[in-house]
């Protein structure tokens, strides 16, 4: 048994070496192995004191021999027991399995058999010289080789640890196994190298400051020509000791120095002033370590930014006008991502569809469309990023509910987003409908005119024909084309020469040819041209006589020509009988001038022989009339009475066309004159009322008269046309009204047309009634001459038709005009105007004393004609003895 003090010994060397190798290679159960020996350690004083103790002890220190022995054997890592000889005194499983030998064969086996499959490195030590200088070291020593089985060759590194032992000092030899490290390094090694390339093609200045802001390390690319001073003059000197302006390093120092404080990385952009100009940078600090001293260090990057900062600065007033575009344009523009969600759209395109800017973001664009033009959105909408740019007509829902065509045109502006521009193309699309039909029908009516048409190319070919133009030839060669116009016109000319149309002598006068070729270098029509075409039909040679027209044409932007041909062969034909015919008709021409002119002198002197013969056709008649008056005076009895009445109407009704005809002569012979004289028009309005009154009475009608109250008291005119013209409107109202009422109104025409001088005033008078009333196709006719509504009415109502041509002409000398407005059977209005004077105040004339200033309503006076029994003594001027027997027998 080994005494107490081998017994320590023993441990401790156990003690470190199970530590060494455990702390260098971290392997499994040597904690355990140790933590043994420290129990072992523990009751070293117990062994010391009891040999009973001691003994166990001893047995636990073999234990642990035993289970590093059997670890020894069962580590994954190849380990080897070397004597200093070289000789193998044991090898693990691993180790024989390395070795590629049974585990007991390598027993007493030299190491140097091994070690022939080493591949070493130049300069390294030979297997003896390891050992060797592992037996002398106190610690573990290494080396490194490589070991080739078969094409596969592992890289290992040998730890050798000297073990003394009594009995025999010993090597125990690991072999770890580097080859994955090994990959690793040269890896690393190749990307170092890389990444050296990469710096020395990076234009930018790379360096590193301590805390100091002193340089440690500074590169600079070969192609970087902004150093004021030479790389090497950087390092080891401080950052205000290179040459910045102290306005540069006011910005960035305390960049940097903030970098040291937090931690993390800064990034300054500052303008440096040099001969080449100012010159704008961008300086990347990031925090580091420096390898060699542990020390807080900033790795900085500088890179010259003095284009950026010029194209940053062009970008901005390119953004800025893109952003004005983007507000101000007139199309609608919408971004709007993969989904179709609208993200941004401008003003006009909340006014195309309007919906405010808020109703459109976050929407989707399929959700203003129309179902048809959804499955086509569907389709087309993710083309925009595989094709780039797209093109779609939809029909878009405005906001009000209508649908409008839009054309929109898409295009990508990044993996997520896409821009489009759309405009609203309805009355676009409308157009191009209406050019499509427009074409469809100009081709149809080319196709279908009754005048030959020809549409002729720059190259003088035919490029279309239609029917008539072959009936002309009497050939049928519709829709052939590219064939010259004298072979479709089988002129004589071109089917003289082999070569056909233009190769004549007589081509260069072909009419059609040379108004074609004047058309197509002046681009302007030709004027209608008569020419003659001569033809070859069935081998006979005939000729027509042609109307051509030539006018210039450009389709799909290119010239052409349209010969428009007319046979005007009757025509011509005709136009020598029509010579004769025209002299004839000029002579029946002055024959009829020269009767028209006997037949005006005639209706003339008609008209003045009735004019100067009104007085002796009146005077008879007022007699016969006045007579009867008298006669219906006396004593009669009830059959008397009946024939005196029907006299009495007959003559007044006979009078009444006597008048009407003398007062159309005298209108039409220039012979009245309008008698000018202040006049009441009210009193004119009632007068005309008291003597209709009874008429209108008989057939129960009710008959009113209104006057509004701005007409003037008096004014100047001829009293006795105007009231004239109000009977006989009246009359006729009364006349053509079986029932209801008949109306008339005064007052004094307001409306914007009515353009009349301070001293005159404009009165309008309508007659208005419930009676027959006017068809509309005959209401044009009324105021003509000898002009009633039918043959019924003349037979029913009489009358000669004069009366409303007579108020019309009366009016108009008047400076007035009339008008009708009726339906039949819903009655008539008639309204003319009268332009009359106006009585100034000192020309009114006086109130008559007669007159009770209590009968006087609304600023009017109403005549009052009541005999006061006092005796009347008149002056009678007249030259006709009947006229004096009636008149005698009134009074």
């Amino acid at each position: 048994m080994k005494s107490g003090k081998e017994v320590a010994q023993l441990r401790d060397r156990a003690i470190q070496y199970l530590h060494d190798i455990g702390k260098k290679h971290n392997l499994s159960g040597i904690e355990d192995v140790s933590e043994l020996i420290q129990e072992l350690s523990i009751h070293q004083i117990e062994l010391e004191m009891q040999g009973e103790e001691l003994r166990r002890t001893a047995d636990s220190l073999q234990a642990a021999r035993d289970l590093y022995f059997q670890y020894f054997l069962a580590a994954p890592i190849p380990m080897f027991r070397v004597g200093l000889d070289g000789v193998i005194l044991g090898a693990n499983i691993a180790g024989s399995q390395l070795a590629g030998m049974p585990l007991n064969e390598w027993k007493r086996r030299s190491i140097h058999l091994f070690s022939r499959n080493f591949n070493l490195s130049s300069g390294a030590l030979t297997p003896g010289e390891f050992l060797q200088k592992a037996m002398r070291s106190s610690s573990s020593i290494q080396m490194e080789c490589s070991i080739a089985n078969g094409s596969d060759e592992r890289f290992y590194e040998i730890d050798a640890h000297h073990v003394p032992e009594k009995s025999q000092d010993e090597i125990i030899l690991y072999f770890f196994d580097i080859s994955d490290r090994k990959a690793s390094e040269a890896k690393i090694k190749h990307r170092e190298e890389q990444l050296r390339s990469l710096v020395k093609s990076l234009p930018d200045l790379i360096f590193v400051l301590d805390q100091d802001l002193r340089f440690t390390q500074f590169y600079q690319s070969p192609d970087h020509k902004d150093l004021w001073v030479g790389p090497e003059q950087f390092v080891g000197k401080l950052i205000s000791e290179v040459g910045f302006p102290a306005a540069t390093l006011d910005v960035i120092v305390p960049s940097l120095q903030a970098g040291f404080k937090t931690g993390s990385s800064q990034r300054t952009i500052y303008s440096l002033p040099l001969p080449t100009g100012l010159r704008w940078y961008d300086l990347s600090a990031s925090p580091g370590m420096v390898l060699e001293n542990r020390t807080p260090s900033l790795t900085c990057v500088i890179r010259d930014i003095t284009e950026l900062k010029h194209t940053e600065a062009a970008l901005s007033v390119s953004r800025a006008r893109l952003q004005l575009y983007f507000e101000a344009a007139p199309d609608g523009i919408l971004i709007s991502d993969r989904k179709g969600r609208i993200l941004e759209a401008n003003p006009a395109a909340s006014l195309l569809s309007g919906y405010p800017h808020g109703e459109l973001i976050g929407h989707a664009i399929s959700e203003y469309v129309d179902p048809e033009s959804k499955t086509i959105l569907a389709e087309t909408y993710p083309k925009i990023w595989t094709e780039g740019r797209q093109v779609l007509d939809a029909f878009f829902m405005n906001k009000n509910g209508s649908l409008m065509v839009i054309r929109s045109s898409a295009a990508r502006l990044d993996d997520e987003r896409c821009i489009s521009f759309f405009s609203d193309i309805t009355q676009q699309k409308k157009i191009e409908e209406n050019l499509r039909h427009e074409r469809e029908n100009l081709q149809k009516i080319f196709d279908a005119a009754q005048v030959g048409m020809l549409l002729i190319d720059k190259s003088c070919m035919i490029v279309r024909i239609n029917d008539t133009a072959a009936r002309l030839v009497r050939q049928e060669c519709v829709g052939k084309t590219l064939i010259a116009p004298g072979e479709a016109l089988c002129c004589v000319h071109a089917a003289s020469v082999p070569e056909g149309c233009g190769h004549a002598g007589d081509c260069h006068e072909c009419p059609i040819r040379m108004a074609i070729e004047w058309v197509l270098a002046n681009q302007k029509p030709t004027a209608a041209k008569d020419v003659e075409h001569v033809f070859v039909c069935n081998g006979k040679r005939m000729s027509v006589h042609l109307a051509m027209t030539a006018t210039p044409l450009t389709l799909e932007e290119k010239p052409y020509v349209l010969v428009s041909l007319a046979d005007i062969t009757d025509r011509k034909r005709a136009e020598l009988a029509m010579l004769h015919l025209n002299s004839q008709l000029e002579e029946a021409i002055d024959n009829a001038h020269r009767m028209a002119a006997e037949a005006q002198t005639a209706n003339i002197a008609k008209s003045a022989f009735l004019a100067n013969m009104s007085h002796e056709i009146r005077t008879p008649m007022n007699g016969v009339i006045g007579m009867i008056h008298l006669l219906n005076a006396t004593t009669l009895d009830a059959r008397q009475r009946h024939y005196s009445d029907i006299v009495l109407k007959s003559g007044e009704a006979l009078l009444t066309i006597i008048n009407d005809i003398l007062d159309f002569s005298k209108i039409e012979a220039g012979r009245i004159e309008l008698c000018e004289a202040i006049l009441d028009p009210v009193q004119v309005v009632e007068d005309v009322v008291s003597l209709l009154e009874i008429r209108a009475n008989e057939k129960d009608l009710d008959f009113t008269y209104t006057i509004a109250s701005d007409v003037p008291r008096f004014v100047k005119g001829d009293q006795g046309r105007l009231r004239q013209i109000i009977i006989n409107l009246a009359g006729n109202a009364i006349k053509f009204t079986d029932s209801g009422s008949v109306s008339i109104h005064l007052g004094v025409d307001h409306s914007a047309d009515c353009q009349v001088s301070k001293d005159h005033v404009r009165l309008v008078c309508s007659v208005r009634d419930t009676g027959i009333g006017i068809p509309a196709e005959k209401v044009g006719f009324l105021f003509r001459k000898f002009v009633q509504l039918d043959d019924s009415s003349t037979r029913r109502f009489g009358g000669t038709g004069l009366g409303l041509a007579i108020s019309r002409q009366l009016v108009e000398l008047m400076g007035g005009d009339i008008a009708v407005q009726s339906r039949e059977g819903m009655g008539a209005c008639f309204t003319f105007t009268v332009c009359l004077g106006r009585v100034a105040d000192q020309d009114m004339p006086p109130m008559p004393e007669s007159i009770n200033a209590g009968a006087v309503a609304d600023d009017r006076l109403s005549l009052i004609r009541k005999a006061d029994g006092r005796a009347i003594k008149v002056l009678l001027a007249e030259d006709n003895p009947i006229n004096q027997i009636v008149t005698t027998n009134i009074f």
